[in-house]
């Protein structure tokens, strides 16, 4: 038989995640193991999870100081369940934001989101949103409306909670990392709320919480491809702009 066995670390009243557990030997009555544990940096305790001989969810087992490099525990069907399984910090990354109460990072073709309020607990596998294409854009313009962009198109999420968004996309137009400003969106069109402006290779545009795409440079202007870019919002009497910094 076998029953597996993960280690968190207690900060007060936050548990830390817990990584893919080890699997032990066991006898079909009972299973026990001497677990050898780190310290952690800043970590008060450390919470030992174990299942029962041939099961798959783990209890609390035993809670050992953080000076603690060892224990011998035992498994027991009335500890608490683990809920970190699985839950990992954010992997490296470039692009990021906080909506709802939860942490989004942009990894590659991929948004992946916190658990609510515990800004380093991710799921990368079951909290995660694939796109065609790499993601640099994240802009909230409502509680209900995050507008996403990729170096492919432009698409518009529709939820609060991010494990339940319908995904509609807006535009084939393609938006270079860093180069999007959230703004007024009554300073730049007839909508109200804020909206994002942003740059691509055929124009400045602006999309509003409706998910209405205008190119507000048209034929006027267009920059050509480029590599990145960064932006900022100048609200300034009578001259509101977004300025631009773009590499090619």
């Amino acid at each position: 038989h076998k029953a597996l066995v993960a280690v968190t670390y207690t900060r007060g009243r936050y548990e830390s995640g817990a990584s893919t557990p080890v699997e032990i030997g066991c006898t079909a009555s009972g299973a026990s193991a001497t677990v050898t544990i780190p310290d952690s940096a800043q970590a008060t305790h450390k919470a030992i999870y174990m299942s029962m001989p041939g099961g798959e969810t783990m209890r609390l087992a035993a809670v050992i100081p953080n000076g603690q490099t060892s224990a011998t525990v035992t498994a027991t069907a009335s500890g608490s369940e683990l809920q970190t399984l699985h839950k990992t910090p954010p992997p490296p990354h470039a692009l990021s934001a906080v909506r709802n109460g939860r942490a989004l990072v942009a990894v590659d073709n991929f948004i992946l989101s916190s658990d609510p309020f515990k800004f380093d607990l991710f799921d990368p596998i079951r909290q995660s949103i694939p796109f065609h294409a790499t993601v640099t854009m994240l802009a909230e313009v409502s509680p209900d409306a995050l507008i996403v962009g990729t170096t492919a198109g432009v698409y518009r999420l529709a939820g609060a909670d991010m494990d339940a968004v319908s995904i509609i996309k807006l535009s084939d137009l393609g938006v270079p990392l860093g180069a999007y400003a959230t703004v007024d969106a009554s300073l730049f069109s007839q909508g109200q709320g804020l909206a994002v402006v942003f740059a691509s290779a055929g124009g400045f545009c602006l999309v509003g919480q409706d998910g209405g795409v205008t190119n507000l440079t048209g034929d006027r202007y267009r920059p050509g491809p480029f590599m990145a870019g960064s932006s900022a919002f100048s609200r300034q009497p009578g001259n509101h702009s977004v300025v631009f910094s773009l590499r090619h």
